[in-house]
């Protein structure tokens, strides 16, 4: 896991996530997003279908965030 720096101001937010269908997929997407420049934590909640990531944001950003997991085949819902 690649953290490069804590931020002093982290933004922490739930999304809704579709496509989880296992312990395995939230490992996958848990990993996937903590590989992330910026992101200091990302943990998933199956039975809700959600993830709960904390991330600065002068280092990424939602948009990206869901690119990394569209890329791995889930889909992060971005209200």
């Amino acid at each position: 896991r690649r953290v490069l720096f804590r931020s002093t101001n982290p933004k922490t937010l739930t999304l809704p996530i579709r496509g989880l269908h296992c312990a395995g997929c939230a490992a996958r997407v848990s990993l996937a997003l903590e590989d992330q420049p910026g992101v200091q934590s990302a943990s998933v909640d199956r039975v809700a279908n959600s993830v709960t990531v904390t991330f600065d944001e002068s280092a990424t950003n939602v948009q990206h965030l869901a690119a990394t997991l569209a890329s791995e085949g889930y889909t992060l819902v971005v209200r």
